[in-house]
């Protein structure tokens, strides 16, 4: 890849709305759940998912291995909570509600280390932010070699005493120990552990060292950094013993948080990942740490990851903090149609999502093995938009990630090196088809439309559901087969359900109905106008980057992963904006020739390469 050339991804986003839909202003609003409203709608909607690519819902059972969920029947099954968890997502873009942190999004501080990143590429700022701000690294001469030094950077034991944490310092600093060193060849396997040792040192280099005892020496601890990067060997550095008599570093739940965060996100590729995880209870650990503007960083490297300013809520748009700093629940459409749970008031999901069941045997691909996983928020090329980062307060988060359809499912086999972190997938096959059953009860008739939409989506449409689907598995088609709704009233007659039970003769035109229902509603009640036209939700950019994300069926690597040594080259990820306006574009025909001049323009512009 060429520096500054475009990135690319198989996945993109939906921007974060900046309107907000509330449906119902407070919680007494809310239909209640003991009594079948016969003002509201309340029924089934029976619904076929269709592979159009081999799909697969892993059962879980097994670390590198993903097989097909299977019911207690035994038969394969898309479970009702994935199916909720797909809904619910989609919801969240169609019906504009409301992002809740750490309900909808985690938030904590991105960790970076950025010591070698291009200085023509987007990350230099935040290497000069790193390197000069934060860490203070300086550069010297040591033997004939040069040595960066992080002068900001302590050593300290981070301990955890009844669920908290603290640093106690060292007594001196800590000290470098070369691999030369006479005395290291006695100890085995330096790599990623620390152990205790006896030594003896004149203030600025280690003199003698010994795994055994020496009471007259020394005592300290010996901590080996990770596994070596290429050539150069991983570090060793010798800890004094702790100093008592200085005041201990408290380390703050955020910090503590973001620490945890960063450690989930890369502990498939830390070894061990034990090394690397916070102190248990009683226990401690030889740490490198800093403080600056009122964080604590800490690690087990010299060259510590350290917090952007931001935390990853800072980029929501400014209604959706404005709303999470309030106190006043916001009852938007997922929230109001499929419940929540606070700390002082619950309410029940009107809508229940049943398991959907593959209809007969079912054809199981052959074992595909690759390796999952990919970029995450720590990548803010990707997930920031603008070319920004975390470290600036304008930055703003893309919104929500959305995975491209592809024609054809095809995973990438494990590099060398990789097999031991790579899965085995056992998908079903293309044209595998499940059907499940939604039932709904005292919805309001937009609120009935939202949710037909969030299952049928607009024609040409497709989810994407299960594991795979960065490589092209699980895109699936939805279609509404039933469309069933209840009389209140005559469900007490005999009959009961069967005689309560009434269905459209046309079931398409009247999802169709329900959905211009909630369009209209919410048009209005956001004021949307549209010349000449009647307004509609489809109009709003974000609603129209949803459908073309859901739409559009991409080949090559275009959307695939970048390779890693690509990642410090590459400019920003293109919006689905651009990428939408681009394809209508292309699409377009070429204007036809008029007159002679035009038509020898048109030749000109044609060869101009000639």
């Amino acid at each position: 890849m060429e520096i500054g050339e475009k990135a690319h991804a198989p996945y993109n986003f939906v921007p974060f709305s900046n309107r907000i839909m509330v449906r119902y202003q407070s919680p007494d609003e809310l239909p209640p759940h003991d009594v079948w409203d016969p003002a509201l709608k309340s029924g089934e909607i029976h619904v076929t998912l269709e592979a159009q690519t081999p799909v697969l819902v892993s059962d879980g059972r097994e670390r590198n291995t993903a097989r097909f969920f299977k019911g207690a029947d035994g038969t394969y099954q898309i479970p009702g909570s994935t199916m909720r968890g797909l809904l619910r997502q989609t919801m969240q873009i169609l019906g504009l509600g409301h992002i809740r942190v750490k309900e909808d999004m985690e938030d904590y501080q991105i960790f970076f280390r950025n010591v070698a990143g291009r200085s023509n590429s987007i990350g230099k700022a935040l290497k000069d932010y790193y390197a000069g701000s934060v860490m203070k690294i300086r550069t010297e001469r040591v033997n004939g070699k040069s040595i960066s030094n992080p002068e900001a950077v302590c050593g300290g034991y981070l301990h955890r005493k009844e669920g908290a944490y603290y640093i106690q310092p060292t007594v001196s600093p800590v000290l470098r120990v070369s691999r030369k060193h006479k005395d290291v060849a006695q100890f085995e396997d330096l790599t990623a552990k620390s152990f205790p040792v006896s030594y003896r040192e004149n203030g600025q280099t280690v003199l003698e060292l010994s795994k055994e005892v020496h009471p007259e020496w020394r005592q300290g601890t010996m901590l080996c950094t990770g596994r070596p990067v290429g050539r150069v060997p991983n570090g060793l550095y010798l800890f004094p013993e702790e100093d008592l008599q200085a005041e201990s570093i408290p380390i703050s739940e955020a910090d503590v948080l973001s620490y945890q965060a960063d450690w989930e996100n890369r502990k498939n590729v830390l070894k061990p990942k034990e090394f690397w995880a916070l102190p248990r209870e009683g226990e401690a650990k030889p740490v490198f740490f800093l403080r600056y503007e009122k964080h604590t960083y800490f690690g087990m490297t010299k060259m510590l990851r350290v917090g952007c300013r931001y935390p990853l809520s800072h980029g929501l748009p400014p209604r959706h903090r404005e709303y999470t700093q309030q106190s006043e629940l916001v009852l938007d459409y997922p929230h109001a149609m499929l419940g929540y749970a606070g700390e002082n008031q619950a309410y029940r999901s009107r809508v229940s999502v049943g398991d959907f069941r593959l209809e007969g045997p079912g054809q199981v691909l052959p074992g595909i093995k690759t390796v999952l996983g990919g970029p995450k928020a720590s990548f803010y090329p990707n997930y920031v938009a603008e070319g920004k980062n975390y470290n600036q307060e304008d930055f703003r988060l893309r919104g929500h990630k959305l995975y491209w359809h592809k024609e054809q499912a095809k995973a990438d086999a494990p590099a060398n090196g990789n097999e031991k972190v790579a899965a085995t997938l056992y998908p079903l096959d293309k044209g595998s088809v499940f059907h499940g059953v939604i039932r709904y009860r005292n919805l309001h008739p937009d609120e009935l439309g939202l949710l037909l939409w969030c299952i049928r989506l607009d024609p040409g449409c497709f989810h994407g559901i299960g594991m795979g689907k960065p490589y092209g598995f699980g895109r699936v088609k939805a279609t509404i087969q039933r469309l069933v709704e209840w009389d209140a009233e005559a469900l007490y007659c005999p009959e009961g359900l069967a005689g309560a039970a009434e269905e459209p003769s046309n079931p398409e035109d009247a999802v169709e109905t329900y959905i211009r229902t909630y369009d209209r509603y919410v048009s209005a009640a956001l004021n949307l106008k549209k010349p000449k036209k009647e307004p509609s939700l489809r109009g709003c950019p974000e609603i129209q980057d949803f459908f073309y994300l859901r739409s559009a069926i991409r080949i090559g690597e275009e959307v695939g992963y970048m390779a890693m040594s690509d990642f410090s080259m590459c400019s920003a990820l293109p919006d689905v904006e651009t990428e939408r306006k681009n394809a209508a574009a292309a699409a377009q025909p070429e204007p036809e020739p008029t007159s002679m001049e035009d038509m020898y323009a048109a030749l000109k512009n044609k060869f101009k390469g000639l």
